[in-house]
């Protein structure tokens, strides 16, 4: 049972690193959006395409929270453990 408990503390932190890493790029691609439209196109069309771009990259960031909370469920509720005995 104590090999189970750490399987699974190991696959939770997997998960939320994975998702931090996600989320970092994210926010990461958005900025640089953000500094290219600052720098290059402050104004007019590409300016509103730039930014509407940025706004797109973080509003990903909640489908990424929807889908680490799935995954920590699943690992608290064992369903990897089942599917590992089949």
């Amino acid at each position: 049972m104590p090999e189970n408990t750490e399987f699974r503390a190991r696959r939770r932190k997997q998960a939320i690193l994975s998702a931090a890493a996600s989320g970092g790029w994210l926010l990461l691609s958005s900025a640089v959006l953000l500094i290219i439209r600052t720098c290059f196109v402050p104004e007019g069309i590409g300016s509103v395409i730039l930014a509407a771009a940025a706004g797109l990259e973080s509003l990903m960031l909640i489908p990424l929270g929807f889908s680490l909370k799935a995954r920590l469920q699943e690992i608290q509720e064992g369903e990897e453990d089942e599917a590992r005995n089949y």
